[in-house]
């Protein structure tokens, strides 16, 4: 690729300020520096230039701060040979960000309308009465003052908290009294008066003394009056108190008689003896609650108002969960930082059975060899000195030293199990103290690299410094040979530097050919076997003696041709060419992904553990000739076993040995889990992925297997599952499971496989679908139960009448009609009664007679069928006046008539009679009621006193006794007792 001149400028004075830095670069960094640039795009940045230079040049932290410091001052140079660099044009905007940023808008604006919505509800509730009422009714006598104070209504008492205050309640906005309906609302009333006492066509009414309500109800009034009052308490709270006033005209009793002409009647009327108003409209049913009645009323359109904003959170929400969950996927995508690869290291790993080959090649090596100086051999010199009659005879002995050794390796991959084996037995001279140095080479065998060297030294660099060394080259040595004249290199010269050279090559001695012939030129071709290194060891001490062609002779453990088992059928080659032992080993290396060194070895010993358990004569499996074996295969030498493979190994060793893999499948996740890579590497999600999968295969606790699988669905975006371990994820967990198209895998199933359960997704999703079908089938399928009004009996509805006694209790309701329940005999008396009485106002007499009869025929009690007869007669009566005093004489005597039919006394209607029929007769005067002093033999039996009636005989005696006492001026009083020693009754 072609660089811009100010990347080529910026890398050539980075290169010569960090070498005025005394940081030693050698070739090896140059040459990595030229193959990065060779294959770094041409609009690279100069800050990703930098990120890739880095770990090329620095090799430690300081020397890091070094080379960024520097490049900073090579830019500035840049900026003034080239000018400054434009600003890059801005990044597009990632597709997922501006997914996620949609999202979010969608989930607060849906959270803003259910917000709305919940509001708007709340208003509505808001607006229902949540402050305490209480509801009294009151019967006051026209032209009186009554004091309506709390002791006289003790429900107040229920609030623990003493009055501290009372004031009439006004409409909002208007100076209109609030008055009370039955159907239990407050509805607007006449205007009141700005001064503290309200006048209203019903009373006088002011508040006195902050805690008391003077009522006096005018003259000529009767009826039912409502107030409503706000009533405050000492800790601050308040309740509602709403009143039924029910205004009785005052009672009057004959006292004196006058003579009247039949021409010129004085009849006066009559007061009604039982006033059933109060028990009439006791029978009222109360409406429902007029939020109950909306909620019903509106609940079809009310629901759709409801599913859309639960439909939009509902949605809004599993949103919310999708992006987290992605959020989370997104953050593990980061991990960038190397390590890229994490190779597996375990401690103790070389300890390797080297056998007897080992121990010969390390006792011939040791051997050491002559030099070219002489050192004076003492004790042959005073021998020789004497055999010649003390004639000086001195002798003399090259001197020795050990013997240097250097060891090529051909790596190929760092997997390379061969030549970490070569490197093992390398690490065992070296322990032995032998004089050796190891140097590995990739491909190009002219740059060698060891720890010492880990950017590489050139071979003829090599050469100066080992010269001397016995080189000991393991490979196959075919980079020396052209690949077209099938030569040798001409730089392969410099190998002539070491004297004594031998190439050792795992190649099978069946298949050697025309470029072993060529490399024999050049060096001493050995099968790379430790006899091999043995015997040319010793033939090099025979100098020019030397026969290295008797090798074959010699050489015992050369390897032999092997057939390469076959990536899809490996079990039949390898059954046949290997003990089975071995077999076992290779397919147990089929557990891990790829093959490590380390990791291979502890397998076999963990193989050997197994197989010598409770037997002696079992050889172990890790010695130097087995692994010489199975390193013959292919795969040992490349680092990875075909997919393919690997399932048909662990299938065999499955059967083999049902319980050995899930052994070595925990033993190695505990193993794994020891050493892990950094979080935030790259080569962690790998390494993570290989220690779960195996903790869940080899895990038999549920929990522990729930939990399992769910961190492998976290992983699975970032790594791929291992092969062999996918035919177990798609495994269904049940057979419960349904099955799913291949297509659709990935979005049911935790990263597409049925064994790891249903995804995160599929569940909320599902979650999501489920609530939205229940909430919506709740929300179209109920509807609400029309409001009950509480009546268990015949519902019946009056009309109101104009010109009657209800025309201001209709304005108060503001309805011509109103519901009434009857739940008993007395309930249905008291409603053709009612009916019954205004067919007389409008002196409907067939009518009248016809209500009458039908509720004279109800089971009720004596009494009250008594009491209705009573109030028919008086109101027949009172008829009946109306028309005397108009002059209406045949009219007045029907009526006067039917009053006495219905009447309870005959002697009662003796003036009316006598009137009727020509006579003249005594009319009764009125004065004000006088309670006359009764025997003690007469015993009360019911009062009714202001409209309420009291069966109780020590509530009527003490109300006789106040009314005497002249606590009360005026009262309507009608008193029904009989006389204990007599059967006549009196009234």
């Amino acid at each position: 690729m072609t660089h811009s001149a100010r990347i080529l400028f910026l890398v050539k004075d980075l290169l010569d300020e960090l070498q005025s830095e005394k940081i030693e670069l050698g070739t090896g960094a140059h040459l990595r520096v030229q193959e990065l640039l060779s294959h770094l795009p041409d609009d690279i940045s100069e800050e990703d230039l930098l990120l890739a230079l880095a770990p090329i040049l620095a090799h430690s932290p300081q020397e890091q701060a070094l080379v960024y410091e520097k490049f900073k001052i090579c830019q500035q140079r840049a900026d003034e040979i080239f000018g400054k660099t434009p600003e890059p044009p801005p990044s597009p905007p990632n597709p997922l960000d501006e997914k996620i940023r949609r999202s979010k808008i969608g989930f607060w604006v849906s959270l803003a309308a259910l917000a709305l919505v919940l509001g708007g509800l709340a208003w509505i509730h808001s607006q229902k009465e949540d402050k305490p009422v209480i509801e009294k009714s009151l019967t006051v006598t026209a032209g009186q003052t009554t004091m309506i104070c709390p002791s006289v209504i003790p429900e107040l008492d229920s609030f623990g908290q003493k009055v501290s205050g009372l004031t009439i309640k006004f409409a909002d906005g208007s100076s209109e009294l609030q008055r009370y309906n039955p159907y239990g609302g407050v509805s607007e009333g006449i205007p009141a008066s700005a001064e503290p006492t309200v006048v209203s066509n019903w009373a006088v009414i002011r508040v006195q003394k902050d805690t008391c309500l003077s009522y006096t109800a005018r003259d000529s009034v009767q009826g039912m009056d409502s107030l409503v009052l706000n009533v405050s308490l000492s800790n601050g709270k308040s309740c509602e108190l709403r009143l039924r006033i029910f205004v009785s005209p005052p009672v009057t009793v004959k006292e004196e008689t006058v003579i009247t002409g039949p021409d010129h009647p004085d009849f006066q009327l009559r007061p009604i003896p039982f006033d059933h108003t109060q028990a009439f409209l006791d029978l009222v049913i109360k409406p429902v609650d007029p939020w109950q009645n909306w909620f019903a009323q509106s609940w079809y359109w009310l629901r759709w108002l409801i599913f859309l904003p639960f439909t939009a959170l509902l949605f809004a929400l599993w949103r919310w969960l999708e992006w987290r969950r992605r959020k989370l996927i997104a953050e593990l995508d980061r991990q960038d930082k190397p390590p890229y690869v994490w190779n597996i290291r375990i401690e103790g790993a070389d300890d390797i059975v080297l056998g007897d080959a080992f121990h010969h090649a390390l006792q011939v090596m040791r051997r050491r060899s002559a030099t070219d100086t002489l050192r004076l051999d003492l004790p042959r010199s005073i021998r020789a000195t004497a055999e010649k009659g003390g004639m000086p005879a001195f002798q003399f002995r090259a001197q020795t030293q050990p013997v240097d050794y250097l060891l090529l390796i051909d790596r190929q991959s760092a997997q390379n199990h061969r030549a970490q084996l070569f490197d093992a037995v390398f690490k065992a001279l070296q322990a032995q103290e032998l004089h050796i140095e190891r140097f590995f080479y990739d491909s190009d065998i002219r740059i060698g690299f060891n720890e010492t060297h880990p950017d590489g030294l050139r071979l003829a660099d090599i050469s100066q410094r080992y010269g001397q060394a016995r080189l000991i080259m393991v490979g196959t040595g075919l980079q020396l040979i052209h690949p077209t004249n099938a030569r040798l290199e001409p730089w392969a010269e410099v190998f002539k530097n070491w004297p004594s050279r031998a190439l050792f090559t795992p190649k099978p001695t069946d298949d050697w050919g025309r470029g072993e012939r060529r490399l024999s030129e050049l060096f001493t071709l050995f099968p790379a076997t430790l006899q091999s290194l043995g015997f040319w060891v010793e033939e090099l001490e025979h100098g020019e003696d030397a026969r290295f062609e008797r090798w074959r002779d010699r050489v015992q453990d050369a390897p032999a041709a092997i057939y390469q088992p076959e990536d899809e059928y490996p079990l039949p080659m390898l059954l046949l060419q290997l003990p089975r032992e071995l077999v076992r080993w290779v397919a147990a290396c089929a557990i891990y992904p790829s093959l490590h060194w380390d990791l291979t070895l502890w397998l076999g010993r963990r193989l050997s553990k197994s197989s010598r358990l409770g037997k002696s004569d079992v050889e172990p499996v890790v010695t130097l000739d087995s692994l010489l074996k199975i390193f013959r295969i292919r795969w040992f030498v490349q680092g990875q076993i075909p997919q393919t493979a690997r399932a048909a190994l662990l299938e065999w060793l499955e059967r083999e040995d049902p319980a050995l893999i899930p052994r070595l499948r925990g033993e190695l996740a505990a193993l794994l889990a020891q050493s892990p890579p950094p979080k935030d590497s790259s080569a962690w999600a790998d390494h993570r992925m290989a220690v779960v999968l195996n903790q869940w295969l080899s895990e038999t606790d549920k929990k522990k297997k729930k939990a399992l699988e769910k961190e492998i669905e976290k992983l699975l975006p970032q790594t791929e599952a291992d092969f062999t371990v996918i035919k177990y994820l798609n495994r269904p967990p049940s057979p419960l499971h349904f099955q799913v198209p291949e297509r659709w895998k990935k979005f049911v199933y935790r990263g597409g496989f049925p064994a790891l359960g249903f995804s995160a997704g599929f569940w909320s999703t599902m979650s999501a679908a489920l609530l939205w079908l229940l909430g919506s089938w709740g929300i179209f399928s109920w509807y609400p139960a029309p409001p009950e009004d509480g009546c268990k009996g015949e519902k019946v509805e009056y009309t109101f009448k104009p010109n009657t006694r209800f025309d201001n209790f209709q304005k108060v309701v503001k309805s011509d009609t109103l519901p009434f329940c009857l739940d008993s005999p007395e309930d249905s008396l008291l409603w053709l009664e009612r009916l019954a009485l205004d067919t007389l106002e409008n002196h409907h007499v067939s009518n009248f007679d016809s209500l009458a009869a039908r509720a004279m025929r109800l089971p009720a009690a004596a009494d009250s069928l008594a009491h209705v007869r009573a109030n028919f007669s008086a109101t027949l009566y009172n008829i009946g006046v109306d028309f005397s005093r108009r002059g209406i004489k045949d009219s007045a005597c029907v009526f006067f008539y039917l009053a006495r039919d219905w009447g309870l006394t005959q002697s009662h209607y003796a003036a009316e009679n006598d009137w009727c029929m020509g006579k003249k007769t005594v009319a009764p005067k009125l004065r004000k009621l006088v309670i006359p002093a009764l025997p003690d033999s007469v015993r009360i039996r019911h009062i009714l006193f202001r409209g309420n009636i009291s069966k109780s005989e020590t509530r009527a005696k003490n109300i006789m006794e106040q009314i005497k006492s002249g606590k009360y001026s005026f009262a309507q009083l009608a008193i029904n007792f009989s006389e204990d020693t007599a059967s006549a009754k009196k009234g």
